[in-house]
C-alpha cells in the first residue's frame, strides 16, 4: 500500500475510518473484547482524517489495554491549536504518534526535518551532516556510521507515517504539512525551543524578547537586507540555518560572538568571502 494517498484533507466516513484503522492496527482490534470498544472511541477522536487515523493506529498497534486507555484520555483532554482546514484534534493525534516513538533519536531527527520549509525536498545527506553536527546519534564513530543510522531512522519514521519519501528520488524525504506544523509546535517549547521562520517577504530579523533559550534557528527570506548588528545573545544555540540573499558585508564581525555553543551553521544563497 502506498502511504501518500492517505495524507489528504478529505474526511472519511465512520466506516471508512474504522476499516483504515483496522488495516494499520491489525484486525485484533475488532476481535479483542478488551480493546474493541476503546479502539472505536479512539477512531471517533480522529475525526475521520486519514493522517490522524493512520498515525494513531500505527502508534497503538500491538499495545496493551492500558496504553489504549491512556491514548484515548490524551486525545479527549487535548487542548490543541487550530490548524486552518483541519480538524482540531488532528495535531493531538500526531503528537500522540510522536510521543510513542521508542527512539529518542527518531524524535530528534523528525524535529530536525522541521527546520526546512514547507513542501521542501529534504536531502537525506543534509540530515546526516546536521545530525552529526548536533551530536544527535549515539555510538557512531564515522560519517558512514551516521549515514547508516539516518537511513535506519528515516525508515522508522516512514513506517510510522510521520515522514514521506521524496517525490522522485530516494535520497530525499518530505514532511506532510500538518506533521511539520505539529513538529514545529513541539520544537517551539520545552527543551528544544526552535525558531523556524520561512517568509519570502520578511525584511527584518524577527523580534523576540530574548533569544537566550533557543537551541536552533532556521530562517529564510528574499527581502532581508542585513542581520542584526552586534549579533544575538544565544548562549544555547547549537544550529543556525540562514537562507538569505546577503553578502559578507551584511554580516557584522561579531554576529556569532553570543553563540558559544554553536556547532552547525548552514548559510545558503549568500555571497561570502570571509566571516
Amino acid at each position: 500500500m502506498g502511504t501518500q494517498k492517505y495524507f489528504t484533507v478529505q474526511v472519511l466516513s465512520p466506516e471508512e475510518a474504522w476499516d483504515l484503522f483496522k488495516e494499520i492496527a491489525g484486525n485484533s482490534v475488532d476481535s479483542s473484547t478488551d480493546i474493541h470498544p476503546i479502539a472505536k472511541e479512539v477512531v471517533k477522536e480522529c475525526g475521520g482524517l486519514p493522517i490522524a487515523v493512520i498515525t494513531v493506529a500505527k502508534a497503538l498497534k500491538n499495545r496493551r489495554k492500558h496504553a489504549w486507555n491512556d491514548a484515548l484520555q490524551q486525545l479527549r483532554r487535548s487542548n490543541v491549536t487550530h490548524i486552518p482546514g483541519m480538524h482540531d484534534n488532528v495535531n493531538a493525534c500526531i503528537e500522540l504518534s510522536y510521543s510513542h516513538l521508542e527512539s529518542h533519536q527518531a524524535k530528534s531527527l523528525l524535529l530536525l526535518c522541521c527546520i526546512f520549509p514547507e513542501d521542501y525536498e529534504i536531502p537525506i545527506e543534509d540530515l546526516v551532516r546536521y545530525g552529526v553536527g548536533r551530536r544527535l546519534f549515539e555510538d557512531v564513530e564515522t560519517l558512514a556510521d551516521a549515514r547508516d543510522r539516518v537511513y535506519w531512522l528515516v525508515d522508522e519514521l516512514r513506517s510510522c507515517y510521520l515522514l514521506l519519501a521524496g517525490d522522485e528520488d530516494k535520497e530525499f524525504v518530505k514532511l506532510h504539512d500538518v506533521v511539520r506544523d505539529v513538529g514545529i509546535s513541539i520544537a517551539s517549547k520545552g527543551e528544544h525551543l526552535y525558531m523556524v521562520r520561512h517568509d519570502t517577504q520578511l525584511k527584518e530579523w524577527p523580534q523576540k524578547e530574548t533569544y537566550q533559550h533557543y537551541t536552533a534557528i532556521s530562517l529564510s527570506s528574499n527581502k532581508m537586507q542585513e542581520l542584526p548588528a552586534g549579533g544575538l545573545d544565544c548562549p544555547k544555540l547549537k544550529l543556525l540555518r540562514l537562507v538569505c540573499d546577503l553578502s559578507s558585508e551584511n554580516i557584522s564581525g561579531d554576529f556569532f560572538e553570543g553563540m558559544k555553543e554553536l556547532s552547525v551553521v548552514g548559510l545558503e544563497h549568500m555571497s561570502l568571502h570571509t566571516l
